[in-house]
Formats: structure tokens, sequence, C-alpha cells
């Protein structure tokens, strides 16, 4: 992935905020838990 920084909101609200890597490592994440349903590898 090719960014410093990702901000991920939902319902109006910042829920995560962190460089890509960072957020791939919480498997409980809304980040991740995207990435793994686009089909991306990590």
């Amino acid at each position: 992935m090719d960014s410093d920084k990702v901000l991920v909101m939902d319902a109006g609200e910042v829920v995560e905020f962190d460089s890509p890597l960072e957020l791939l490592k919480n498997e409980k994440g809304v980040f991740r838990k995207l990435v793994e349903q686009s089909g991306i590898k990590f």
C-alpha cells in the first residue's frame, strides 16, 4: 500500500487512524477486515 496514514470512519466517527502496516496488525480492526474482504494479500 502506498499511503503514509489511513483514516477509517464509521457512522461519521473516526474509528482508526495510523499507518497501513500498524492498522493491519490489529486482527480485530476495521481496516484489516476491509483489506481481507477485498482480497488484497498482505
